[in-house]
């Protein structure tokens, strides 16, 4: 008789847990959902999609002046372009072209149910084809390009530049590390991705939460956080499993001497200002920079600041290269 009390308490647990899951899912705030997608909305006219490895690719691809650097953003992990919204405004008010795209996966991309398609190398690729078929195929570029790369986009950022040596002009990278498995504590922080996925479905608003209180600020708006908490909420839950499953597979890049940009925010948790400034000492050409008032997503708890360092780097540099004589 108690088992079976036992058996009937845990499956009225069980229902209760789910029901409470499934509650919590739909909770939206309806301003949040609204800031997400208007995005997409503000920038229609200069969104297209294309296919890579039979996926399709949502890209954002505004012109400029063909004499000025053309901006590359890519974003972190399980993220989305939209989170360079203030730097794609910016750069392109200083008549620069600006191109963006939501990895496989990620924001309005698709999200193929596919560990493959997670892998480290495959971000590196999507770069790499946006480079080629976006940005080197236009025939009215004559600038270089200068790739921008938030926390695990520096990686990819570091990669593809290997691969465009004669393409890209600087680099700037945000809230990076030099090697992702050195960050502390993160093998036992991924240790629960080894949970099978319906665990993890359960567990989400918790390692939501978690991730959002290292990522923002104390300072950071309501808005911004409840923005953020709306397009995490969209990435399925296979996909950043998949994604972290793989993180074992990261490639140590090559340090080019391409001049580089090193930011962090002062009060980053997830890439701490003092890995930051290792990676900046490992690049033979690099400045290193700290926002204040920032975390992770520095980005977009303190645009004007980031804006404006970016904004001095590419001048300062062009002006630099100008001035020096070509052997």
């Amino acid at each position: 008789m108690s088992m079976m009390f036992a058996a009937t308490a845990l499956i009225g647990l069980g229902v209760g847990l789910t029901a409470l899951r499934v509650v919590w899912g739909k909770f939206k705030h309806k301003d949040a959902v609204n800031q997400v997608n208007y995005f997409y909305k503000r920038h229609a006219d200069h969104i297209k999609k294309l296919k890579f490895h039979n996926q399709t690719i949502v890209v954002l691809d505004k012109p400029g002046d063909a004499n000025k650097e053309v901006i590359l953003f890519i974003h972190g992990s399980c993220a989305r372009m939209g989170q360079w919204e203030h730097q794609i405004a910016a750069f392109a008010d200083h008549g620069h072209r600006v191109v963006a795209y939501d990895a496989i996966g990620c924001g309005q991309s698709d999200k193929p149910d596919n560990k493959d398609m997670y892998q480290p190398s495959k971000f590196v690729d999507t770069a790499d084809f946006i480079i080629q078929n976006v940005i080197a195929s236009c025939p009215k570029r004559k600038a270089k390009v200068v790739i921008a790369g938030h926390s695990f986009g520096t990686y990819v950022a570091l990669r593809v530049a290997e691969r465009n040596l004669s393409l890209v002009s600087h680099k700037v990278l945000i809230g990076g590390t030099a090697m992702w498995q050195d960050i502390p504590g993160m093998k036992s922080k991924l240790a629960i991705f080894g949970l099978p996925n319906v665990m993890l479905w359960y567990l989400r608003p918790i390692l939501g939460m978690s991730f959002q209180k290292l990522a923002l600020s104390k300072k950071a708006c309501h808005r911004l956080r409840r923005q953020e908490a709306e397009a995490s909420s969209r990435n399925p839950v296979y996909m950043f499993a998949h994604f972290w499953r793989s993180i074992h597979q990261l490639e140590q890049p090559v340090f080019t001497d391409i001049p580089s940009l090193c930011l962090t925010g002062v009060d980053d948790q997830i890439t701490p200002p003092g890995k930051c400034s290792s990676l900046c000492q490992m690049l033979p050409n690099a400045t290193f920079g700290i926002v204040e008032g920032a975390s992770h997503q520095v980005m977009q708890e303190e645009p004007a600041q980031v804006n404006e360092m970016i904004l001095s780097f590419i001048r300062e540099r062009r002006e630099k290269s100008v001035s020096t004589p070509s052997h």
